[in-house]
């Protein structure tokens, strides 16, 4: 049985590392949900695809376009 600060000390090093990979696969699932409807899938299936909805495909979409607009 371990000692209680040990213990703390790996969930929080194990909450970061949750963090970071939760981070990463949000971008890759905005990249290729881009990618795919920058191909002709509609914003739902390629939401179906990546597992978000269409709704935050969207979301996904606007935002790149915002930011296509601001780097002109």
């Amino acid at each position: 049985d371990g000692r209680p600060l040990d213990e703390v000390r790996s969930i929080i090093a194990r909450r970061h590392e949750a963090e970071r990979l939760s981070e990463e696969v949000a971008a890759e699932s905005r990249r290729i949900a881009l990618r795919l409807i920058d191909g002709g899938i509609s914003m739902r299936d390629a939401g179906a695809i990546v597992g978000v909805t269409g709704g935050r495909v969207a979301q996904y979409a606007s935002a790149s376009d915002r930011k296509r607009r601001s780097s002109r």
